[in-house]
């Protein structure tokens, strides 16, 4: 017979532990051979077993706790893999686990099947991600690709302009109309609305209202110093 599969399972909960332990030691092609009850305890482990799988509890003496010994696990030992088991599919942990080195994220409650079938083919090296999964780590990158190309709809909005338009977007952004922007400006109003019209033209808006709506929706602009 094939080598085994060697586990190490690690979670805070004992009877989790157990569990998963006597599920592993049922499959004639897997065996458990570490387990331990905190982020810190499994790093040890896992030197000293050397295993091919970690079922990695997410949240033990700190939240965390999880991910971070997953990044030391996958640091210094990259024959490891790590499948982070949880209550919940956390979506903002889920991005940050696979960052730190996780190849697959099982929620504890899933059938016993789904959970044997993650184990083998993560040993295999097979390459996939989750179907849940996958779609929640797209929806990460969309989401921080919006936000980069908002920051940098602004740091162009900043570069095009010249100093004194960017004066009268700051005043047109507080909310003050044309004539008060010329009466603070000692400028007549004609002047204003010729630079006002350059801003349209340059950030290629039709009036001011639909700019300044993108910019208050962006929050971007709150913070920048003119």
């Amino acid at each position: 017979m094939e080598n085994k599969i060697r586990i190490v399972v690690c979670d805070d909960l004992p009877k989790i532990v157990q569990y998963f332990s006597d599920m592993v030691n049922s499959q004639p092609d897997m065996e458990v051979v570490g387990t331990a009850q905190s982020g810190a305890e499994v790093v040890s482990v896992v030197d000293e077993t050397k295993p091919d799988i970690v079922l990695m509890d997410m949240q033990m003496e700190y939240q965390n706790a999880g991910v971070d010994a997953t990044r030391t696990i996958c640091e210094k030992n990259p024959g490891t893999k790590v499948i982070m088991i949880t209550v919940h599919g956390e979506d903002d942990y889920m991005f940050e686990a696979y960052a730190a080195g996780v190849v697959d994220f099982l929620v504890k409650t899933e059938p016993k099947e789904e959970i044997l079938k993650s184990i083998r083919t993560v040993y295999e090296d097979s390459d996939f991600v989750r179907p849940t999964a996958a779609k929640k780590i797209m929806n990460e990158f969309i989401e921080l690709h919006k936000a980069k190309q908002s920051f940098m709809y602004v740091i162009n909005i900043i570069t095009a302009l010249t100093p004194t338009e960017l004066d009268i977007l700051k005043m047109l952004y507080a909310g003050k109309n044309r004539r008060q922007i010329a009466d603070e400006r000692f400028s007549a109003l004609e002047t204003i609305k010729f630079h006002i019209r350059n801003i349209l033209i340059k950030t290629n808006y039709k009036s001011t209202k639909e700019l300044l709506n993108d910019i208050r929706h962006l929050r971007l602009f709150d913070d920048l110093k003119f």
